[in-house]
């Protein structure tokens, strides 16, 4: 019969992390979605503000990933 190898346990993203990806996802949709209406609509100081805060997003997820990955192997 063949052996038997228990598979390697492998570690998971912290919930938090996850969360915080997952949210962060959800807010760059929203906020590219009001960046270009902003824009279409002429309000360019909401539009800038919009895209310093999907930059920050953006960073953010970034973030959250590298260290989820780093947590789980």
């Amino acid at each position: 019969m063949s052996e038997h190898r228990p598979r390697p346990q492998t570690e998971v993203a912290a919930p938090r992390k996850v969360a915080r990806i997952r949210i962060g996802s959800f807010a760059l949709v929203l906020l590219f979605g009001l960046g270009v209406l902003t824009w279409v609509a002429g309000v360019y100081w909401l539009t800038i503000v919009l895209a310093v805060a999907f930059v920050a997003v953006a960073v953010g997820i970034t973030l959250a990933s590298w260290h989820a990955s780093g947590e789980a192997g």
